[in-house]
């Protein structure tokens, strides 16, 4: 008998990061042909999201995988650190961040980002195109704002571009993909991303990214900053995907070179539903 995975989680509505990392934990899960246990134990354990009753009363099993989805920084949860030592995070600049901070000493991180839905989020049907990009602005962290907006804008019309800008959370997932198959390239211009599922889902699609690094992690509500070489809008890329660079400076030569770049490719070969759930499942496995 193969083993039961007792997966906890909210019933979360919208399509939003935090969902994803279940349906798509679940998808990858189901291809792999393993019984998931929702909201109760199963032979090994892992809990995506706070707010589960199990995980708030401490009775979770004690082999529980804790994470991604918990917190953004220790110090909002600090009884959770000594009760539960194995958590996940979705790269490894959330996990240095994560460290620095004495409530975790002794805890076992487990880097671990969620596969990308390629059969949906495929390539289809990209071509018509009906601009040169489209700019994806997320402003809800406060990493970026409408002066970084304006700058991103103000190049693409110094260099006679059509773009669209597409604001996170104001848009449905049926218009990103449109956008996604009628742009021939993308500028994300997000501050920071733990994994950056929406970015991913481009490159499942075929489409080239030029991502602005800012390099540095901004959380407004606690004035917390975090500067390190790892920090990233875009931890799971190659040379595949298109450019990262911490300015515009770049994106006349990436628009030249936009032919031979094969981002699905990477998705392919590193992030599927089936490698996502593969890692998590050897994770779990390796907790006693």
């Amino acid at each position: 008998m193969s083993e039961r995975v007792g997966l906890y989680f909210t019933q979360i509505g919208p399509v939003v990061g935090c969902k994803k990392v279940v349906d798509n934990l679940l998808g990858g899960l189901a291809e792999l042909g393993i019984q998931v246990c929702v909201n109760s134990p199963g032979d090994l354990n892992g809990c995506v999201h706070g707010g589960i009753p199990a995980f708030d009363n401490k009775t979770l099993p004690s082999n529980t995988l804790i994470g991604p989805e918990i917190m953004v920084l220790p110090n909002e949860m600090p009884w959770a650190w000594g009760t539960y030592k194995h958590w996940t995070q979705p790269s490894q600049w959330v996990v240095d961040y994560m460290q620095t901070s004495p409530l975790t000493t002794g805890i076992n991180f487990h880097v671990w980002p969620v596969g990308i839905n390629t059969d949906m989020f495929n390539e289809n049907n990209r071509g018509r195109f009906q601009r040169d990009c489209f700019i994806y602005y997320k402003t809800v962290t406060k990493q970026v704002n409408q002066t970084h907006l304006d700058s991103v804008i103000a190049e693409c019309v110094k260099l006679g571009l059509s773009y669209e800008v597409i604001t996170y959370g104001t848009y449905t997932e049926a218009k990103y993909r449109e956008l996604i198959n009628t742009s021939k390239f993308g500028i994300f211009l997000t501050g920071t991303e733990s994994q950056g599922i929406a970015y991913m889902e481009a490159l499942s699609m075929g489409l080239p990214l030029y991502v602005v690094e800012i390099g540095e992690f901004y959380y407004e509500p606690q004035n917390y900053r975090f500067t390190s070489p790892n920090v990233s809008a875009a931890p799971y890329f190659d040379s595949r995907c298109g450019i990262k660079h911490k300015d515009l400076s770049q994106l006349p030569n990436f628009i030249q070179e936009l032919s031979n770049y094969t981002p699905r490719s990477y998705i392919l070969d590193n992030h599927t539903l089936k490698l996502g759930a593969t890692k998590y499942i050897n994770i779990l496995r390796s907790i006693k």
